[in-house]
Parts: C-alpha cells; sequence; structure tokens
C-alpha cells in the first residue's frame, strides 16, 4: 500500500505476477495485486487475485480486459508522497514558494543592473 508502481500491458497473465486493475467500486482508484489463481469459464480466463497483505484472495474475479498491466517495477511509500503533493493546497505551496524566491532574486538583480547605470551615468 502507498508504493508508486510502473505497469507495462501484456499479452498473457501467470499466477504470481503483480498487476494493476481499476476499482469496480471507483474506476478512478486502481489496485495492484497479485495473481491467486486462474479460472477459465466459457473459454475466457478470470483471474483470482489476492493483496499480499490479505489472508483471503478477493471475492470478485478480474477480467483480462480490466487489467492495466503487470508490475514492472515499485517503490514503496512514494505513492503516499505524490498523493499529498496532489491536494490543492500543497500543490499551490510547492509552486509559489519557489516562484517567489526566483521573481525576487530577479528583481534584486535588476534593482543592481539599474543601480549601476545610474551611477555609469554620474560618472559620465
Amino acid at each position: 500500500m502507498g508504493s508508486l508502481v510502473l505497469v507495462k500491458p501484456a499479452d498473457e497473465y501467470k499466477i504470481g505476477e503483480v498487476i494493476t486493475f481499476k476499482s469496480p467500486a471507483n474506476p478512478k482508484e486502481l489496485i495492484t495485486h497479485r495473481i491467486f489463481d486462474i479460472e477459465i469459464r466459457g473459454g475466457k480466463m478470470a483471474y483470482i487475485t489476492k493483496g499480499d497483505a490479505n489472508e483471503e484472495p478477493d471475492q470478485r474475479k478480474i477480467s483480462k480486459g480490466e487489467i492495466m498491466g503487470k508490475v514492472l517495477f515499485s517503490v514503496p511509500y512514494l505513492g503516499f508522497a505524490l498523493n499529498f503533493v496532489k491536494q490543492p493546497l500543497v500543490l499551490a505551496l510547492i509552486i509559489i514558494i519557489p516562484a517567489a524566491i526566483i521573481i525576487y532574486d530577479e528583481m534584486k538583480k535588476i534593482q543592481r543592473e539599474v543601480k549601476k547605470k545610474r551611477k555609469w551615468r554620474n560618472i559620465c
């Protein structure tokens, strides 16, 4: 939970592979679980998944069309940080504070240049 994962679609998925699929309750939410078992019914594959921290497999079976892809690699806890940064106030602060520092620094540079030009005019 909270990991950032990189997924890639595949032609086939095997037991033991970790896959990412859309949540049935909220299509904007993605779930990453391991394939626990595969059932074939009517010529179609249904994937039974299980979260590594869960004791029981998920009750809902996943069709191939619901799978976003299999996990190539993951970075633990980075997902929590990215979700935190996505909050509007935090995002605004991440943009506003550096922008204010850059603007302040540029204004100081302009002010120094203006002083140099005035000084040079007074000499000539």
